[in-house]
């Protein structure tokens, strides 16, 4: 059991790298590392050993109308983690220190499926997600409690993987940035002619693929009093353009192993051997 924190700690580090999109995998249940469906480590320890050695500081785990972030973050993960590491957590964050003194913070991202494409909302609430319904609605919902806007891949027109492009003039007072994603190779050639502001995310669906694409924020601009004021300052700095980003690609057989996870894990749905992966 790791030493528990009453009050969030500031980076040692000057700037905070953030991967606010990663799936982890495409199905992160237990149950999935059980058959060939997703062999892999479900361990919040190897998640943070993960993140650090790809240098990322800020990881936004993202729930697409589940529970991911919310498994990784459980108490049973949380006391899991080796007695000399230290941990913060509150509704909006969870902080952990190593024995080393490395750092990482991890947030909730949810990517949602509205009527007219896919959105991402950064900083959200454990244990509550946003209901999936009217772009409109849930960009409202999203601002009502404080979170981060992004139009995830937002020129892709892919079932299943569509963006809300085609929208964005109309949106545009909605959203906060628009995001480079690892997984495109020509889905983002489209950002580069935009004045809006572009963040970069991996959307990763393996952990090997964690911060192949992410964004730097300085931390001396940042408010790390809890959770709710960090995702505030996030916010803030996006706004103002405050960052910096890097750009990289995912590996095209990680996309592929996607695409086909995501296929099986319906077609079993529909067969209705769901229990299998759940």
């Amino acid at each position: 059991m790791p030493h528990l924190l009453e009050k969030l700690k500031r980076p040692k580090e000057e700037n905070l790298r953030c991967d606010f999109h990663s799936h982890i995998y495409t199905n992160y249940r237990e149950e999935a590392n059980k058959w060939f469906f997703e062999p892999g480590n479900r361990d919040l320890k190897w998640l943070v050993e993960t993140c650090l050695r790809k240098e990322i500081s800020c990881l936004g785990i993202a729930n697409f109308l589940d529970q991911n972030y919310e498994f990784w973050t459980k108490e049973e993960q949380i006391k899991k983690l080796p007695y000399n590491w230290k941990v913060y957590q509150d509704n909006r964050i969870t902080y952990i220190e190593t024995e080393e003194k490395r750092q990482l913070y991890l947030i909730k991202s949810e990517e949602i499926p509205t009527d007219k494409g896919h959105v991402l909302l950064v900083g959200g609430v454990a244990g509550k997600n946003i209901k999936a319904r009217s772009l409109e609605e849930v960009l409202d919902s999203a601002e009502n409690l404080g979170l981060i806007k992004i139009a995830d891949h937002p020129y892709t027109r892919f079932p299943g993987f569509k963006g809300i492009g085609k929208y964005l003039e109309e949106y545009k007072e909605k959203i906060d940035a628009l995001e480079w994603n690892a997984n495109l190779y020509l889905g983002n050639r489209r950002l580069r002619k935009t004045n809006k502001n572009v963040i970069a995310n991996s959307h990763s669906h393996k952990p090997k693929d964690i911060g192949n694409a992410y964004t730097i924020f300085p931390c001396c601009s940042l408010n790390f009093e809890n959770g709710e004021k960090f995702i505030d300052s996030l916010k803030k700095n996006i706004r103002e353009r405050n960052f910096v980003v890097k750009k990289g690609h995912n590996p095209l057989t990680s996309i592929v192993h996607h695409f086909f996870m995501n296929l099986l894990y319906h077609i079993l749905i529909k067969l209705g051997w769901k229990k299998l992966i759940e």
